[in-house]
């Protein structure tokens, strides 16, 4: 039996070594959560976070009735999350922009 060459060969068997490696780490590293989407995230949290205490805040200093603290409560946690939601879907849309095609000319 001889050895396989060719494009034959290298599509039955896979890739090793390390170029092999480097390339699958670059891979799985691409499809991960971007730094900037976590940091991101953790900011609206403490936002949300920040503006119920201050709710509560006011609830204890008598300014606020526990009717108008539920209510503002709800509203921060629901606004923070719609802004959330609009920064994630505006962020991830450019993550991995599409590219226009490149049709090749015919000589």
């Amino acid at each position: 039996d001889a050895p396989q060459t060719g494009a034959s060969a290298t599509s039955s068997q896979p890739r090793q070594g390390p170029a092999c490696a480097v390339s699958e780490r670059r891979s799985r590293a691409a499809m991960g959560v971007p730094d900037n989407f976590i940091a991101g995230s953790i900011v609206f949290l403490l936002a949300a976070a920040l503006l119920s205490a201050l709710s509560c805040v006011l609830r204890c200093t008598g300014r606020l009735t526990k009717m108008n603290e539920t209510n503002l409560v709800v509203f921060f946690t629901v606004s923070v999350s719609l802004m959330w939601l609009t920064w994630a879907c505006t962020l991830l849309h450019q993550w991995h922009p599409l590219v226009s095609p490149q049709i090749p000319t015919e000589e």
